[in-house]
């Protein structure tokens, strides 16, 4: 039972119906409507695979971590994103003078997945942004490496790689399975892979670069050495030796109290503390190795207690 009057307002009449059927028909968007937004949606798909963007941000966080943090991080960083740089500023040109060919073409009333013109340019593009993309942005990065002793710093590029890496990913993927011809039910087939195959896809462990020095060997034996020193004494790995500093050992090879001194980051202080563990290192590295060492030796023995 209803507890309250119905107003007239409320009671929707046949007239009403009527009015409403009638205006709805009139209003029905016509082929000529639908065809446009067919095509304005394919284009902007079309746009969305060739634009690279999104690549700059990651690359540029990296740079400006390296930039802020140049004392603890050593490898090859700045030449080979900067490379990177210059070659998706390009690319973004190229789309955006691709984009306004594509929009005049489209002008003949055809979705650009039904017209020959826009899939022969198409076509093309694909061919020329594979290739850019290998030779001035793949090519470059096999050639970017990078190790650092601060593990906030190594957290913070890995994350920004990590990015960097799933965005050039879904570029090839794109490339590589679109290279005939523009369709769109592939292409969302493709993005929607792309996502999924992101978030599955298990981080692989980046290893370290030790790039820089011919002596790998010494290089990894000092690195054991400070994880060992850091460890026993509840420290930072950079506040036994910086980064800087195990790469200058490993090419001038100090082997007694002044020449350590010499090293990049080692003052009194810390030779004392560690100069005796860090010079046997390099001394048994060089008698191994019958590399020359010069006669002023001047190790730290441990005083006997007496």
């Amino acid at each position: 039972m209803l507890k309250s009057k119905i107003s007239s307002s409320q009671i929707i009449s046949d007239r009403d119906v009527i009015s409403f059927n009638k205006s709805s028909e009139e209003n029905q968007p016509d082929a000529v409507v639908l065809q446009q937004s067919k095509s304005e949606f394919q284009l902007h798909l079309i746009s969305e695979l060739f634009d690279f963007y999104k690549l700059l941000y990651p690359l540029n966080r990296v740079l400006d971590i390296y930039y802020k943090n140049r004392t603890s991080i050593e490898g090859h960083v700045e030449g080979p994103l900067n490379i990177i740089k210059d070659a998706v500023t390009n690319l973004l040109k190229v789309t955006n003078g691709f984009k306004a060919q594509l929009r005049d073409l489209a002008k003949t009333g055809l979705t650009p997945e039904s017209s020959d013109d826009i899939q022969d340019r198409f076509t093309k593009a694909i061919n020329y942004f594979t290739r850019e993309t290998n030779e001035k942005i793949v090519e470059p990065y096999k050639g970017f490496g990078f190790t650092t002793d601060n593990k906030t710093v190594e957290k913070d590029i890995n994350n920004q790689l990590d990015t960097f890496e799933e965005l050039l990913a879904t570029k090839q993927l794109y490339f590589s399975n679109l290279d005939k011809k523009f369709d769109v039910l592939q292409f969302l087939e493709l993005r929607a892979k792309s996502v999924f195959t992101a978030k599955e896809k298990p981080k692989k462990p980046r290893k370290a670069v030790i790039d820089g020095t011919t002596n790998v060997e010494l290089f990894e034996l000092l690195r054991e050495l400070r994880n060992e020193i850091a460890k026993e004494k509840e420290l930072i790995h950079f506040q036994v030796f910086t980064q800087k500093a195990l790469y200058e050992m490993c090419e001038t090879l100090p082997i007694n109290k002044k020449q350590l001194l010499e090293v990049n980051g080692f003052g009194k202080v810390r030779v004392e503390k560690y100069g005796n563990d860090i010079l046997k290192v390099i001394r048994d590295f060089c008698d191994e190795n019958d590399i020359e060492t010069s006669d002023e030796v001047e190790i730290f023995e441990k005083e006997d207690q007496t």
